[in-house]
């Protein structure tokens, strides 16, 4: 854990201040019970994560949570979707709603943003993380376009769908 020191925010309000990023005085840096944050103000938000049971999809469900989120994550796996949604719930308290989604099935997304609307009770935030590991390989010499197609639509495309059903939700929310 980082050491404190006291800023204030220009009203004469104290801030929680780490003394190892200075750069960072509008920012609390931690809470000693959860470890590093920045307050984003995103308490009682709903949010959506697509890829949210391992990698970058998972972190940032994880942040999410800790910032008061509640998340509905998706992924194309139960298993190890259902095991995110535990450990993420058990560590910060908050819903977290496992939903399989498959981004490049457009009955999948609508599905999963339908069902996250409905148990969160709206939807504030989405993050498209959802992507296998990796990608087409070899230099543009070498590589297959088919395999530069199907990363194409699976990230580019798989992102629309997912930005297209959860706006109408976005802007019911506010």
């Amino acid at each position: 854990m980082c050491d404190r020191g006291e800023y204030t925010n220009g009203k004469g309000d104290p801030l929680p201040q780490c003394a190892r990023y200075p750069s960072m005085r509008d920012y609390a840096c931690h809470r000693p019970s959860e470890g590093s944050y920045m307050d984003l103000q995103l308490r009682g938000k709903k949010a959506v994560v697509t890829g949210g049971s391992r990698g970058i999809g998972k972190a940032i469900a994880l942040r999410l949570a800790r910032e008061g989120v509640d998340v509905a994550i998706g992924a194309r796996s139960e298993g190890p979707l259902r095991e995110a949604a535990a450990e993420i719930a058990t560590e910060t308290g908050r819903t977290i709603l496992p939903i399989v989604c498959d981004t490049m099935a457009g009955t999948s997304v609508q599905r999963f943003m339908e069902r996250a609307a409905a148990e969160l009770g709206a939807i504030h935030i989405l993050a498209n993380s959802a992507a296998r590991v990796g990608g087409a390989a070899g230099d543009v010499e070498a590589v297959a376009i088919d395999d530069v197609i199907y990363d194409f639509e699976e990230k580019v495309i798989g992102y629309l769908r997912c930005a297209r059903e959860a706006i109408p939700h976005m802007k019911a929310a506010g």
